[in-house]
This record gives structure tokens, sequence and C-alpha cells, in this order.
């Protein structure tokens, strides 16, 4: 017989492995991409290529890199050119794209300087162009314009004050697409009259286009008044520039002017979202089933604050009286609103409210689950690693060295506590970005 207790935290970074190998790009982008003489599909459409025609390729995102090695291996020389922008440490050898690597989460000036490469890549295109677009998470910083009167210095304290508030995805993004000419649908029409099919890596819950990576090519449906909305729902009126503010104050005084506050865009948006979530969700199930658990997925998309989650995570797991040995998945991304001067990431947090909460409530670690969360693109906050695992040598160091989790969580610490516990989760770029997953086994 298998010793379930012995085994499950192996178990538990092989289903997180076996998830992260179900939504990689070498395996995702020919499903969606094939060429045939001169004949290119793309998802559900068509296009007939002349034998002069070559194709424009861009990316941006901590996957394009490798999206774009996957393209390249099918489209071969009928690239013409292509722009790939990527996170630092993310490239990977390119054949027909340049490569130029910028600053996640918070821009920096290779941000400006590949967006406006992109943008001088596809402008003044004409109709029988194709531009291919490969996108994924990470593209909503990589990719930073500057909006007349904003510097970058202004757009990097927007997007602190952003990934610290404890905005969601959704919220951050809004408020990212109005100060911005390229976000929300904005780069499709810098390319007109050429068309622009996007191939996209979901990294927000929903997979909403208009969402995930600030959506560049899809129109956006959130106004300006929705940006501003955010902006004092989270108290950040006084903590970002007096640029951003007038920029958004200008944006709704023209909506206001306008017959119609919404954007109405008259392009249809050609995209294809070849990966998500789900995906990956549904290959851990499988391999737990494998390796012969039973398996719980919470249905509700993770979402909320990352220690608040936890908690709730625990309760589930503790009611939970069907057979067993048993494998809970969860799927989405938290969020943790940054009070102290600690380092670390939401999947952190996560755990380490959950160790927080066991002791608190419990005062041991008997019965204690297994409890792993960890982003599928290798990167938790601003950090090294992917995420943290509470398993038993974790809970051990805890006990020997009587480490007190609360000040650590207190601090938003929580890669400091699992570096001295051996709880971080370290795998490197991993070429794919569908947000966290979250596994419990008892």
């Amino acid at each position: 017989m298998v010793n379930f207790t012995f085994m499950s935290a192996v178990h538990a970074k092989e289903i997180y492995d076996a998830a992260l190998n179900s939504v990689q790009p070498e395996s995702l982008i020919p499903q969606f991409l094939k060429l045939d003489g001169n004949s290119i599909t793309i998802g559900d459409n068509s296009y007939e290529l002349d034998s002069s025609q070559k194709i424009i390729l861009i990316g941006a995102g901590k996957a394009s890199a490798a999206m774009a090695q996957a393209a390249e291996k099918i489209l071969g020389d009928k690239i013409a050119f292509g722009i790939i922008v990527t996170k630092y440490g993310h490239s990977l050898p390119l054949k027909y794209c340049k490569i130029i690597e910028a600053g996640h989460p918070v821009p920096d000036q290779n941000s400006v300087f590949g967006c406006s490469q992109i943008v001088g890549a596809i402008e003044g295109k004409n109709e029988s162009d194709l531009i291919i677009f490969l996108l994924s998470g990470g593209a909503s910083s990589l990719l930073t314009d500057l909006p007349t009167g904003i510097s970058l210095d202004d757009i990097i304290n927007l997007n602190k004050n952003l990934l610290n508030c404890g905005a969601d995805i959704h919220e951050t993004n809004t408020v990212r697409k109005h100060v911005s000419q390229i976000k929300g649908g904005q780069l499709t029409k810098i390319a007109l009259p050429a068309k622009i099919h996007t191939l996209i890596l979901s990294d927000v819950p929903g997979d909403d286009p208009s969402s995930i990576a600030s959506g560049p090519t899809i129109p956006d449906q959130t106004t300006f008044k929705d940006a501003f909305d955010v902006v004092v729902k989270y108290k950040l009126e006084n903590k970002i520039p007096t640029s951003v503010i007038d920029w958004l104050h200008k944006g709704i005084t023209e909506e206001n002017n306008s017959n119609n506050s919404e954007r109405k865009d008259n392009y249809g948006p050609l995209y294809s979202i070849i990966g998500s979530n789900s995906s990956a969700i549904d290959a851990a199930r499988k391999k737990a089933t494998e390796l012969k658990y039973h398996v719980e997925i919470i249905p509700s998309i993770l979402h909320g604050e990352a220690r608040e989650k936890a908690i709730e995570f625990l309760q589930i797991i503790n009611k939970y009286t069907a057979p067993r040995p048993v494998c809970f998945l969860w799927g989405g991304e938290s969020s943790v609103t940054v009070k102290g001067d600690g380092k670390g990431g939401r999947c952190q947090e996560f755990v380490l409210s959950a160790i927080n909460e066991i002791i608190k409530s419990a005062g041991d670690f008997s019965n204690t689950p297994i409890i792993l969360c960890a982003g599928t693109d290798g990167t938790d906050g601003d950090t090294d690693a992917a995420g943290a695992i509470m398993d038993k040598s974790v809970l051990e160091s805890i006990k020997s060295m009587k480490l007190d989790p609360f000040p650590y969580l207190d601090q938003n610490n929580s890669y400091n506590f699992f570096r001295k516990t051996g709880g971080l989760i370290v795998t490197g770029p991993t070429s794919t970005n569908v947000m966290d997953i979250v596994i419990g086994i008892k």
C-alpha cells in the first residue's frame, strides 16, 4: 500500500507539475495555428497568402517567447519579422523575432521601448497584411506607453499603488486601460486596416479577453469613470500622481460630452484563447486521480484577499467527511493588501495564513493537510519563488525553531518565513501563465 502521509507532499508537487505541463505553448500553439502551403488557419479563421505576402509576428507577456518559439516552428520563413517583449530572464532562442526584455510587475524604460517597437512594427500596414499577436499575462507592465503629460515615473507610481492596494486584476487593468493609448483595444486601431489575430493565454478569472493583459487588441467597454471609481474605492486619490488624476478627469469630461459614455469601436476583434486556468485544473484533476486520490474541485474561482481565502480553504477541508485520501483543487488569483514592508507574494501569503490559522485555532499540527499554492508563471510577487507549500518538513521546522508565523503575516513577509522553514516552491520561468493553483491533500 502507498503511504499517503509520507507521499502527499511529493504528490502535491507532481499534481502542480501536471497542471503546468498541460498549458505549455509548445503543445497549445499547434492546436490553434496551422500552415498548409499558402493557407494559414488561426483558430476558426483561415487566410490565403499570396507568394509575396509575409506575416508579422508580435507578442508580449511572460509566456510570449515560448509562444513565439512554437509559432516559428509552424510558420518558418513566412514570418517577415517579429517583435516579442517579455520579462527579464524569460527569453528563449528565436530565429525570426527580435526579443526585448522589460520590467514586470513594475514597468521600466524597456517597457516603453518595447511598446514603441511593436507600435512601429504594425503602424501603417495595409489591408492585406496579417499580424499575429501572441499575448499572455504580464503584458500590462511589459507594454507601457506614456500618454501626454504622464511620465514613466508616474506610471511606475500608479502600478505600485495598484499592485499593493488589494485591487483584483479586473480592477487594476480597468485603470491601466484608461491611462494608456495602446491598451483597451487601441493597438488594433493603430494597425488598421491590417488584420490582427490574437492568440491569448489567459491569466484572469473568467477569461475575459478585454481584461487579459489590459486587452490591447480587444474593444473595451469600461469607462474612464469606472477607472476613477477604482481609484476612489482603494483610496488612491492622494497616492497616485496628479498627472494621472488629471488624465482620468479629462477622459470623464470627454465621455460626458459625447453621445455615448461607452467606447464604440467599429471593428470586430479576432482572437483565440488557447489556454486557461480551467484547463490546468483539469490536468491536475487527472493527475490526482491517477495517484488514487478522490478529487474535490472547488467550483468558485479563487478571488479575494489571500489570507482570508486560505482560512476559507482550511474550513472546506476540515468539513470534508467523504472518501479519503482526498485532493482539493482551487484555481484563480487572490490579492494582497500590502501594509507591511516584508517580501512575499499572494501564494506564499495564502499558505502562511493557513499555517497561522492552524496554530491559532488548534495549537498543534496533528492531522493537518498538505497545502501547496503556487503561480503557474513561476513568479509570486516580487520574489524568485512561484509559491509555497505547507508539508511535514515545514511544520517540523516551525516547531523546532519555535517560529511564530503571525509577525511575518502581519508584515507581508511570507517569503522570508518560508526561506527559513524550507517551504518555498521555486521553478524559475515556466513558459506559461494561467493564474494560480491551490492543492490541498488530506
